[in-house]
């Protein structure tokens, strides 16, 4: 779930510094919002559960971005 997170951040930004349309930015932003609130709720159960989050991959997410 972290890394899913992680790369949604990183596949919205790149596409929010591409885009100049007013409508798409806002949701994005809204997206991203989501995805950081997400990325920090989940950080918080890791810590609260004394467990090192490790990251894997997701063929998924990844074919999704790459598309």
């Amino acid at each position: 779930m972290y890394y899913v997170e992680r790369e949604n951040v990183k596949a919205l930004t790149r596409i929010l510094r591409e885009t100049t349309d007013q409508e798409i930015i806002l949701a994005i932003e809204a997206l991203l919002s989501k995805c950081f609130e997400n990325k920090k709720r989940i950080k918080k159960i890791f810590k609260d559960l004394e467990i090192k989050p490790r990251v894997k991959k997701s063929r998924g997410i990844d074919g999704i971005i790459d598309e």
